[in-house]
């Protein structure tokens, strides 16, 4: 099965299609993760449970959710062995 995305296959994709592609999901990532940082930084001093106990449990929750995503799709859809390796 053909990987797809945007409905077209990524075989017919150029490698600098590919770069960008690249490129632009880092800088997502980096951007979404600076401001996670900073609304992690509030929410400690707002509620006072400390910036540790924060970034342990806020940012580390948050950092798990694809992988957890990943596993309860693979369970959902009867494949138990991917599920427990990702977990």
């Amino acid at each position: 099965m053909p990987c797809v995305i945007v409905g077209v296959a990524m075989e017919s994709w150029s490698i600098e299609a590919i770069y960008i592609l690249f490129l632009a999901a880092a800088v997502v990532i980096t951007f979404a993760g600076v401001r996670l940082s900073r609304y992690a930084d509030q929410l400690a001093d707002r509620t006072g449970f400390g910036e540790a106990f924060m970034g342990a449990v806020f940012l580390g929750a948050s950092t798990s959710l694809p992988g957890i995503t990943a596993s309860v799709t693979a369970a959902w859809d009867q494949m138990p062995v991917l599920a427990i390796s990702n977990a």
